[in-house]
């Protein structure tokens, strides 16, 4: 399977909106293809533009393709802009159409910082929630007044549109990108080697429409609650859609509609976030660890933990204090 990634080469961005989160996506698919190999997504790269240009920094960037001839990208990064961002869109007033083009055509866009400014400028974010650098703000909601802009937050999510305010944001948000591409082993061993310091989860910075839990389908919002109130006695998904009241193909399929994501995915999720925070929060023991989200057997646990992380548990709890004591020595 390919993945295929477009990265918008245009006049006056700034050349780190894409080398870093290239670097990452390329050490998460090396770790994908050493852990899952054949089943591993292959990345192809694609610098979209119709000329060099040269960045904010002096670097001169070649696109490799015409925008034109790219079809059905998986995940396309618009970069941030320097200055003022309306001179782009002047010199290049076809990126708006393009855009909305790759986006009919399945792809989730991601704009970093004043490169949001592109994605509304192609009416995709009208009512829909966005966000920008700080400094563009107050310019950006008197250009795009039916934009949803979110000045609290560093990242937003509406479907498969992303809005990054700064380059720590989409850091926090590549990782995201990775785990929902690649796989969450590579999102944990990309998160492990490229943010040393203590960061908030993505979840915890952004604001997301569609959220698994901001739907109105009450007959899977019933089934999440149970989920999440009875970790360790997680429905299978037969019993699940019996309490639905629904075969398990329409339960599924109502499931999916509505949270985004499989029952399976889902059940996993919520027993990932139990553990992780049990195992950064209190003193239990592996063994009661893997108890409270259902695993009886403490092997069994560990070994669902490196699956799903990259990490044992012992070394994730480890990690993660040795992190919160140095930040407390600063």
């Amino acid at each position: 399977m390919n993945l295929t990634l477009v990265l918008v080469v245009c006049p006056g961005m700034l050349a780190t909106s894409h080398t870093f989160a290239l670097e990452m996506f390329r050490t998460a698919e090396s770790h994908a293809r050493a852990h899952l190999r054949r089943r591993a997504p292959r990345l192809i790269v694609r610098q979209a533009g119709t000329a060099p240009v040269e960045t904010q920094s002096g670097l001169i960037l070649g696109p490799d393709t015409h925008p034109e001839a790219i079809h059905h990208p998986d995940l396309v990064l618009i970069p941030s802009l320097w200055r003022n961002p309306l001179r782009t869109l002047s010199q290049q007033p076809y990126w708006p159409a393009t855009l909305k083009r790759w986006h009919a055509e399945g792809a989730t866009l991601v704009a970093t910082g004043t490169g949001s400014v592109l994605l509304a400028a192609s009416g995709l974010l009208e009512g829909r929630a966005a966000t920008t650098h700080w400094h563009y703000l107050d310019a950006f909601e008197s250009r795009f007044p039916a934009v949803d802009l979110k000045r609290d937050f560093f990242i937003t999510q509406s479907g498969r549109l992303y809005c990054a305010a700064s380059l720590n944001a989409l850091a926090d948000l590549t990782v995201h990108l990775i785990g929902n591409t690649l796989g969450l082993a590579s999102a944990r061993h990309v998160e492990r080697h490229f943010s040393h310091e203590i960061r908030q989860p993505y979840s915890q910075r952004r604001f997301l429409e569609g959220d698994p839990h901001r739907h109105t389908d009450e007959v899977i919002l019933s089934v999440q609650l149970w989920i999440q109130e009875h970790p360790e006695h997680a429905p299978t998904l037969r019993e699940a859609a019996g309490h639905a009241g629904l075969t398990e193909r329409t339960f599924s399929r109502r499931f999916r509609q509505a949270t985004g994501m499989t029952f399976h995915q889902y059940v996993t999720q919520e027993k990932l976030k139990l553990a992780t925070s049990l195992l950064r929060e209190t003193d239990l023991s592996i063994g009661e660890i893997g108890l409270a989200i259902g695993i009886r057997d403490k092997g069994q646990f560990s070994r669902w933990f490196q699956r799903q992380t990259g990490t044992t548990a012992s070394q994730y709890r480890v990690s993660y204090r040795k992190k919160v004591f140095s930040s407390h020595q600063i």
